[in-house]
């Protein structure tokens, strides 16, 4: 309520007293007498009705401004939130998990990305000696290609049909190892793989007491050294390893991805009672086993 709005009220119907209160009440003195039930239910000319109407808008003007003044404004009730939210433990986990998610798409996205030249390469020079296969009149009316390339030679025959089957595996292997590994990171973000990883990580290190980064050199040694030795074992992806240096080594486990896995198995560990943080004075965060560990004798196949 304005104070000229309340005003323009006391002035029209020549009310003295300034309490909201009290004026309401003369003015709903002066409603009753000019209710219609004073004269049988009916008013008794035009101006009688227009000011009860007037009257009855002037009370609920009153009532509506005392009502207002009653509740809390937006701005403390906000003020009430954040300090009840400040006052509330927060937990990390959610934020800790949305950045493994993020930190694992985009890996996959760039190690897509990094694959699109083998492929496209090989594909290209595939391409380029079919036609020059089918078609060997191209070459030999060439008055330079025809000194190098010999397309009607067994020995051209032979590199067009390597360099297809090559193409062929590279396209094969690529994709395989492409879904492999974003199988095997998708499992990262599944409940049952952590708690796998925490159970056998507390397992072999068989002690109560343990630090951050023995943590993340532990996954470190399963998810990328493991991998490479099933790559040891398996011929076939020795020879591609050798055709693609690098490809194998499983570049898409990065630091940031061990890194973040290792911050939510903690996070999550401390909420479950499992462990706790305690305070030795270095710089590497130590926590102590508080809880029981379950006892892993295998992990995924993927991991």
């Amino acid at each position: 309520m304005t104070e000229k709005d309340f005003d323009k009220i006391k002035l029209k119907y020549n009310i003295k007293v300034t309490d909201p209160e009290s004026v309401r009440d003369l003015l709903t003195k002066e409603l009753a007498s000019h209710h219609p039930d004073k004269t049988g239910g009916n008013f008794p000319d035009e101006q009688t009705e227009k000011t009860f109407h007037e009257l009855s808008d002037a009370v609920a003007y009153l009532d509506n401004t005392r009502s207002n003044q009653q509740l809390i404004p937006i701005s403390s009730v906000t003020e009430i939130v954040k300090i009840v939210s400040q006052m509330m433990p927060q937990s990390k986990i959610p934020a800790t998990e949305t950045l493994l998610k993020n930190t694992i798409q985009e890996v996959i996205r760039d190690h897509r990305t990094g694959l699109v030249f083998p492929r496209f390469t090989s594909a290209s020079l595939t391409v380029i000696l079919t036609f020059l296969f089918l078609f060997p009149k191209t070459v030999t009316e060439h008055p330079i290609l025809k000194l190098y390339l010999h397309p009607g030679t067994q020995l051209f025959g032979m590199v067009w049909l390597t360099l297809v089957c090559l193409t062929a595996l590279i396209w094969i292997y690529t994709y395989r190892h492409e879904e492999r590994n974003k199988r095997m990171l998708s499992k990262l973000k599944l409940a049952s793989v952590q708690n796998e990883l925490i159970g056998a990580f507390l397992t072999q290190i068989k002690r109560d007491v343990f630090t951050k980064s023995q943590l993340s050199e532990y996954m470190e040694r399963r998810l990328i050294y493991g991998h490479l030795r099933r790559i040891r074992g398996n011929p076939i992806l020795q020879i591609y390893r050798i055709l693609i240096p690098g490809f194998f080594t499983n570049e898409l486990i990065t630091p940031e991805i061990i890194q973040n896995t290792a911050d939510l198995l903690i996070e999550k560990s401390e909420k479950n009672k499992l462990i706790e943080k305690i305070d030795r004075g270095t710089f590497d965060e130590t926590y102590k086993v508080i809880g029981e560990v379950r006892l892993y004798s295998h992990f995924q196949n993927d991991l």
